[in-house]
């Protein structure tokens, strides 16, 4: 029964621990160096991806101090999260849409000439 009664606050200070230990840092949106690119598809967007900042050396805090390490670091992969999914959104369609070796411009192609070949007219 007692193992019981010290449980929550062993957890609780175990959770606050790993917490502080995990978010004492904070995430940028950065750009991904170009990996064998076409050189015939001169793109405007880059791949991103998001990079860890250290925001301190030691994981030891008091008070109001703790609760300041666990909100920056949420709230810049929040943000920074979105804007990496939203460029790299962006960066797909381009790169597909635009490229000649792109997904969506192959199939644009495809029925494009599909289109020509079944009697449709070219307006």
């Amino acid at each position: 029964m007692k193992m019981h009664a010290h449980l929550p606050f062993f957890l609780r200070t175990f959770t606050l621990s790993l917490l502080v230990s995990i978010t004492s840092c904070a995430y940028l949106p950065a750009s991904k160096p170009a990996l064998n690119q076409d050189e015939s598809c001169q793109m405007l967007t880059n791949e991103l991806e998001l990079k860890e900042v250290q925001l301190i050396e030691s994981s030891h805090c008091a008070g109001d101090a703790c609760a300041v390490f666990i909100a920056v670091p949420a709230s810049s992969f929040i943000v920074s999260g979105s804007i990496v999914l939203i460029g790299n959104t962006l960066h797909w369609l381009e790169k597909n849409g635009t490229c000649s070796q792109g997904f969506i411009r192959k199939n644009l192609d495809q029925f494009i000439e599909w289109a020509f070949k079944s009697g449709a007219k070219q307006t």
